[in-house]
């Protein structure tokens, strides 16, 4: 069974390759949804993602109707 995966990828704090704002902030790079068949695809397919996004620092993704509400959602750094 495949889920929709709900992720958003951000630059590192201090680093704002889109506002060029200073201080303590990121940048929101992309976000998006695809099919994954669990944690473990999605984390693979972000992977993925992430190769090809100038600036990716962190990630976090969601599952809403995974079944294990204790690994539906996590945070990734890359």
């Amino acid at each position: 069974m495949k889920y929709k995966v709900d992720y958003k990828i951000w630059s590192q704090i201090g680093h704002t390759p889109i506002t060029n704002r200073w201080g303590n902030y990121c940048d929101l790079l992309d976000e998006g949804e695809f099919l994954a068949t669990g944690p473990c695809d999605a984390r693979l397919k972000l992977k993925e993602i992430h190769s090809k996004i100038e600036h990716a620092y962190k990630c976090h993704f969601f599952i809403p109707d995974f079944p294990n509400q204790n690994v539906r959602q996590d945070w990734i750094i890359f």
